[in-house]
């Protein structure tokens, strides 16, 4: 539609060709927007309706966030798996502990290996040593001169499994 049929139509709406309304209303400079509508002006943007989105700069600074929050959350992560290990560690070393002192109270000798306890029933199975993940226990014989062991009475022959350790050389002493 040309400029001259815009302005007929807009003086047949009750409006001068000037830009001032009849009714007091104001009038757009663009003779488009007298029809509810934008009119598309060159260089401009025009955006649609519904039609949303993130800009590069917004989803490299979301990303960024999320590393940041990764990156200090990987190591408490980390360190609460170790406490976990450890706390397990700890608990599979008391009850091997247990069993041992278990089976000395029952026979009056210590185990002659760690499998012994499962075949006499102090154990269904060989706890696994959670550093190792193995269930290669570190074991220490029965010589009754070692620092917490009793000297051995008459008649009970030395050797056996008299303590455990785990197989890790850090966890050694546990």
């Amino acid at each position: 539609m040309s400029h001259e049929g815009m302005e007929d139509m807009i003086k047949r709406l009750g409006r001068s060709a000037t830009g001032t309304a009849a009714r007091g209303e104001r009038i757009s400079s663009n003779p488009a927007s007298a029809f509810g509508r934008a009119a598309a002006v060159p260089g401009r943007r025009r955006e649609a309706r519904g039609e949303g989105g993130f800009t590069l700069i917004e989803l490299m600074v979301v990303v960024a966030i999320i590393g940041i929050l990764v990156s200090m959350a990987v190591p408490t992560y980390r360190g609460i798996v170790l406490r976990a290990r450890e706390t397990v560690l700890k608990q599979n070393l008391f009850v091997l502990r247990d069993c041992i002192d278990q089976y000395y109270a029952d026979k009056g000798k210590y185990p002659g290996s760690l499998d012994e306890l499962v075949s006499d029933g102090y154990l269904r199975a060989l706890p696994v040593d959670p550093m190792t993940r193995q269930a290669n226990w570190v074991t220490v014989p029965y010589s009754g001169n070692d620092q917490g062991q009793l000297e051995p009475t008459e008649g009970q022959d030395t050797g056996g499994v008299w303590d455990v350790h785990s197989a890790d050389p850090k966890y050694k002493d546990w």
